[in-house]
């Protein structure tokens, strides 16, 4: 597990910082200052590590370890019931592309089948 200076460290040269002097001049900030977080001596404050993320387009939750991905998931409501994430998102929209028109015909009847093909399916890998 990586820590907070090594995530600091790796994310920022992922988004093409290479020097910590770049960060630390878009901080306002020695480089000094910014490297003791990159190594851990020192932690910075709730308002830098607000400013780092968005400097990094990342969330704080990931330069805090609370998730291992550099964004937060997000949610796309579609109704009050129903919100999708990104990854769901990206289906529906693959789906929508060739097999909702075939569904629309008989809704009901055609998810039912599309399920039991779909446990057909996972059934033949067991």
């Amino acid at each position: 597990m990586s820590t907070f200076g090594e995530r600091l460290r790796d994310i920022r040269e992922e988004a093409g910082y290479e020097k910590q002097e770049d960060v630390a001049k878009l901080l306002n900030m020695s480089t000094t200052g910014y490297g003791y977080y990159e190594t851990g001596k020192r932690e910075p404050s709730l308002n830098t590590l607000k400013k780092i993320a968005d400097i990094l387009e990342v969330s704080t939750d990931y330069l805090l370890e609370r998730i291992d991905t550099p964004h937060l998931p997000i949610s796309y409501p579609v109704t009050n019931e129903i919100s999708l994430s990104e990854e769901e998102l990206l289906i529906v929209k693959e789906m929508q592309k060739s097999l909702f028109n075939k569904i629309s015909d008989h809704p009901e009847e055609n998810v039912k089948r599309i399920e039991q093909f779909w446990d057909f399916i996972e059934n033949e890998n067991k």
